[in-house]
């Protein structure tokens, strides 16, 4: 891969991941809060949906990613809405440790099925 893309990639990601913090601060007072308790590294309730950031920083190196062992949109767009929504709602009411298991399972089958049923994919890639 050449050095511009990956460059490019990780400046679009930082960008976005810092767009998408700067525009959860401006709206800290609307956001939920984890409160401290005996496992937290806080003492002061916190927002707790800074994933966001770092799915909105992971996307475009997701995209480029997607571009170098070329998978259908269907492989991996559904899958990680998947995984953002269950974030989501579980950073804004808790989602269970059942729940939030299963879906993270569903969404790596969803992805592993896609994936060996590309055409695309070779054992090489696999490894």
């Amino acid at each position: 891969m050449d050095s511009s893309v990956i460059a490019t990639t990780a400046g679009l990601a930082l960008l976005l991941a810092a767009g998408a913090l700067v525009v959860m601060l401006r709206r800290a007072d609307r956001l939920p809060l984890a409160a401290p308790n005996a496992r937290s590294l806080h003492e002061v309730p916190v927002p707790r949906v800074g994933g966001l950031a770092s799915w909105a920083g992971a996307l475009p190196a997701i995209i480029v990613a997607s571009t170098l062992a070329p998978l259908e949109t269907l492989a991996w767009v559904p899958a990680w809405l998947l995984l953002v929504l269950v974030s989501l709602r579980d950073d804004m009411r808790s989602v269970s440790i059942a729940a939030r298991l299963a879906t993270h399972a569903l969404a790596a089958i969803w992805f592993a099925c896609w994936t060996l049923a590309s055409s695309a994919v070779t054992p090489a890639l696999l490894i």
